[in-house]
């Protein structure tokens, strides 16, 4: 169903351990870490584009997106009377983000489309295929190709990981199953999963058994995100740490993320990110070198700025 599978996609956890086993009845716990947050907390920008009121903010799925775009549209979308959003609709909004998207980003895009009734919004794509199924396909396949030329526009240096896979599929008619949520065969279960991009070898065909679990770990992986997290976790365990101190040669790793001149934070934040995931009780960050992000383009008026931030919540020791 599509609110398990897409709590499951977004965490690494089964349903039993995640707690959605149904959709519009359940929210994500708050203690749950989601993908979208550790690429958060590692400095990149996140934003979600959905196309379905099932996976609605009020469910916990939107923690960790700066911007969760889930405005629907008419009621009666779906087959089950709740409002949804078609593919270009959905792919319109994601491409107005990118257009001033920074360049390390996390970008979710959701089709609800094919989804009982099959209504395609294409005609071309209705008088190309009898099926009305096979048409939504079509159409869907056409809003994704738009998306990813729009990314190759933004971004054309081959640097972006490409994610392509599917909450579940449908099983029309096989085993007695019209569509999809009660049987466990092959037609719901067996969804493509297709990655492109840097540190993923091209070609080549996963024979394993993969699951939508191994979707975040291997996102957060690509992204560098994820072993520095783990190395943490094992100090802590192997070591039994009770303190971690983390050292910037600068200031850059105190900046806010919205400022004009960041300096070079991306290694800084991936490294509090990693520590901040990790049970480590005590965690410091110590900034020497205060003047030398200037030659970053660091405005050191706003890094005090954010200092006096951290000092009202009581997160500032003070000054040596």
């Amino acid at each position: 169903m599509t609110q398990p599978s897409h709590a499951t996609l977004f965490t690494g956890l089964d349903p039993p351990t995640h707690g959605l086993r149904t959709n519009g009845s359940f929210a994500l716990d708050t203690g749950i870490d989601t993908l979208a947050a550790q690429l958060r907390a590692a400095g990149f920008a996140t934003a979600a584009f959905v196309g379905a009121l099932v996976l609605e903010s009020q469910f916990g799925l939107s923690r960790g997106f700066d911007l969760y775009d889930d405005r629907m549209e008419a009621l009666g979308g779906g087959g089950i009377g709740l409002p949804e959003r078609p593919a270009d609709a959905v792919v319109d909004a994601a491409i107005h983000w990118l257009e001033t998207a920074p360049e390390r980003f996390f970008l979710f895009v959701h089709f609800f489309d094919p989804h009982k009734p099959y209504a395609p919004r294409s005609r071309v794509a209705r008088l190309r295929t009898a099926s009305l199924y096979d048409a939504e396909i079509s159409h869907a396949d056409a809003q994704l190709g738009r998306l990813l030329e729009a990314i190759d526009r933004r971004f054309d240096d081959g640097g972006t990981l490409m994610v392509v896979t599917s909450d579940h599929g449908e099983s029309l008619g096989e085993h007695g199953e019209p569509t999809h949520s009660y049987g466990i065969y092959d037609a719901t279960q067996r969804v493509p999963l297709i990655l492109a991009g840097p540190g993923v070898p091209a070609g080549v065909v996963v024979e394993r058994v993969t699951r939508l679990a191994d979707v975040a770990p291997t996102i957060l992986s690509l992204a560098g995100v994820a072993p520095l997290a783990d190395a943490y976790a094992k100090l802590h365990e192997h070591l039994m740490l009770d303190a971690v101190v983390l050292v910037d040669g600068g200031t850059d790793s105190l900046m806010r993320g919205d400022e004009v001149g960041l300096g070079t934070p991306a290694e800084d934040v991936a490294s509090m990110a990693a520590v901040s995931a990790s049970n480590i009780p005590r965690q410091y960050l110590v900034c020497i070198g205060f003047g030398i992000d200037t030659f970053h383009g660091v405005c050191h008026s706003q890094f005090l700025e954010a200092v006096a931030d951290i000092t009202r919540l009581g997160g500032f020791l003070g000054v040596t």
